[in-house]
């Protein structure tokens, strides 16, 4: 944080006025996944925090050892946390309920705590799946019905960040069905293999994740607070999105099926049928919403500039 003006000390974060991102000069991001490498991307002098990664300014910390946890912020003194680090497997939270909790639970609480201790600022990265699917469209102030001990944990974790912190201090940001330039996307390279390819005709509104973190800046920068769903501006089912995605890399359709999800998922974690959200209040304060297929022709000229 800048030195006041004349006297050389260190601006205290009780006597700072909010302003702009800009004025944000300690910054840190947990989880270097396909959300968190896009963050990454528009803080680039934030400092990344996760168990093992090789990028630059990053620290290789537990987020669930509070112990490593307490000396890394004291060292750090972060003024923005972005927390993006999650147990995200649905079906692997399914079988450790305990360490999903602790990841995506007790991990956000103890971030909470932190955050409220030293006036930090807390982005917190949630799901659509925090819905059971039975309505579709969903606002950020619908009911929540979580169908998954993944889901479940989310709501925790909202509710968290809600209780512990006051709400001009946090955002919660909802994404569904993220798609990113970063990380492996399987259904691509089924594609370019000709592999069969199962989707499913669960309707989502998907996220993209470089919007999404252009999002948080836009949100940090004009002090915005409160919980944003952050998607495209309509929705369609997995099957007619792995379709749009082939045919924006020019690739055949006729190696893809739709499949009930119902049937899919059989024995596994149960998944909602219609997690669709509405971003209008978003829209409405200037965050990034754009159509599936503006995302999609900017996802190809990505990965095909590689």
């Amino acid at each position: 944080m800048r030195d006041r003006s004349g006297d050389g000390q260190r601006e205290d974060p009780q006597d700072r006025q909010p302003g702009s991102a800009q004025e944000y000069e300690r910054i840190i991001i947990t989880g270097c996944g396909i959300l968190g490498a896009c963050v990454k991307e528009v803080f680039p002098g934030a400092i990344s925090v996760d168990r093992s990664s090789k990028t630059r300014n990053h620290r290789n910390v537990d987020m669930t050892d509070p112990a490593a946890m307490s000396a890394l912020l004291g060292e750090l003194r972060p003024e923005v946390i972005i927390h993006t680090a999650a147990m995200t497997n649905v079906d692997a939270c399914e079988q450790r309920q305990d360490e999903a909790r602790r990841a995506n639970v007790e991990a956000t609480a103890w971030l909470c705590r932190w955050a409220v201790k030293h006036h930090a600022r807390l982005v917190f990265i949630s799901t659509d799946y925090v819905f059971d699917g039975e309505q579709g469209a969903y606002k950020e102030t619908d009911d929540v019905r979580p169908l998954s001990v993944y889901a479940k944990t989310k709501v925790e974790a909202e509710a968290s960040v809600r209780a512990l912190l006051p709400e001009s201090q946090y955002l919660i940001f909802r994404v569904s069905a993220t798609i990113s330039p970063y990380g492996r996307d399987w259904m691509l390279e089924a594609l370019r293999e000709g592999k069969p390819i199962q989707a499913t005709d669960e309707i989502v509104t998907p996220t993209y994740a470089p919007d999404a973190a252009e999002s948080i800046r836009i949100a940090l920068q004009n002090q915005l607070s409160g919980t944003y769903h952050l998607a495209t501006s309509s929705s369609l089912t997995r099957y007619a999105l792995a379709r749009k995605l082939a045919a924006a890399f020019n690739y055949p359709t006729n190696s893809i099926s739709e499949v009930s999800g119902e049937i899919f998922w059989a024995g596994k974690a149960q998944r909602p049928k219609n997690s669709s959200l509405d971003t209008t209040k978003a829209l409405k304060q200037g965050l990034i919403i754009r159509s599936t297929d503006e995302v999609l022709a900017d996802y190809t000229a990505r990965v095909q500039g590689r």
